[in-house]
């Protein structure tokens, strides 16, 4: 189930705003980024783009690794010991995939995540993060 969040782009206690109902039912997921930043206990993400395209299939943007991304254009992601995260690998070219139960230690810079929950004025508070791989 894709959580609805009614926090959209104009409501001003949030600069951030989750996909929008057909791309999150498509994605399967609320928010999507790439890891940029990891400290100790926490991580931070810019926005990937994501588009449906007429054929149902998803096309996703992301800044380059080389990109000079300040710190305050990263976007805090917020979770606790109840989050749920796992590593999606999808095998040939994403028409199958295997999950597998993983950690925030599993993070790594610049992979992209799929992230379920809602942003509040702090940043996205995730129940789910998909840390997504490619074999």
């Amino acid at each position: 189930d894709i959580a609805t969040d009614t926090q959209t782009a104009d409501n001003s206690t949030s600069q951030w705003h989750v996909l929008p109902p057909e791309v999150a039912a498509a994605a399967d997921a609320d928010f999507v980024g790439d890891v940029w930043k990891i400290d100790e206990n926490s991580f931070f993400i810019v926005e990937e783009n994501i588009e449906l395209l007429d054929d149902g299939s998803l096309l996703g943007s992301s800044p380059s690794t080389a990109a000079d991304i300040p710190d305050s254009a990263l976007i805090p992601v917020i979770y606790d010991r109840d989050t749920y995260f796992y590593i999606r690998t999808a095998y040939d070219g994403g028409s199958r995939y295997e999950d597998a139960d993983a950690s925030f230690q599993d993070l790594e810079l610049y992979t992209s995540v799929d992230l379920k929950g809602s942003f509040d004025s702090d940043g996205f508070h995730a129940s789910e993060i998909r840390i997504m791989k490619t074999s």
